[in-house]
């Protein structure tokens, strides 16, 4: 009988180099489920787990999606209607094109600065039947990504768990 940890290698890496589109609100309904709690205390309480500093503004990503966003640099405030309740785990800026990533392989992007976002991408885990295939696993879906960075206006790379590597153009706005 094959196990989960057999086939879990030491080191798994994959490359997407097919373009990434942003999602708009008209290719998927985005519901209260998915947008991150707006929090009164999430400025002042909430875990924020990296910062960045934009060409207008400067961007904080935190736990439950909070986004938080300060043109003076020391008031903060909550931007609303974030597409995804995932930790986002990193930010960064070209620009005024923000993008941030986080827990189920999600990649969020703003043209504005960080004021409205999109979902890039998103991987979120699904459990495998009992009487699956286990030579299909796949221990990259559903995971984090913990870095990104920003090559221009149009290019990232983000980093994740068990060496997942996302290479991603933006192809429109």
């Amino acid at each position: 009988m094959k196990t989960f940890a057999s086939k879990l290698p030491l080191f798994v890496a994959i490359a997407l180099t097919a373009p990434v589109s942003a999602t708009t609100a008209e290719d998927v309904a985005v519901t209260a489920a998915q947008v991150a709690e707006a929090m009164p205390l999430a400025a002042s309480r909430g875990l924020v787990l990296d910062v960045t500093n934009g060409d207008s503004r400067a961007i904080a990503v935190g736990e439950r999606g909070h986004v938080l966003v300060s043109e003076s640099r020391s008031d903060w405030r909550q931007v609303e209607r974030v597409p995804t309740r995932a930790n986002l785990t990193a930010v960064t800026t070209a620009g005024e094109a923000v993008w941030a990533v986080g827990h189920d392989g999600m990649i969020l992007f703003s043209a504005d600065g960080g004021l409205n976002w999109q979902v890039q991408r998103q991987d979120v885990w699904k459990p495998m039947p009992d009487d699956a295939d286990w030579d299909a696993f796949d221990p990259t879906q559903g995971a984090p990504l913990l870095d990104v960075l920003a090559l221009d206006e149009k290019r990232l790379l983000a980093v994740g768990a068990y060496k997942l590597d996302v290479c991603a153009r933006r192809t429109r706005v």
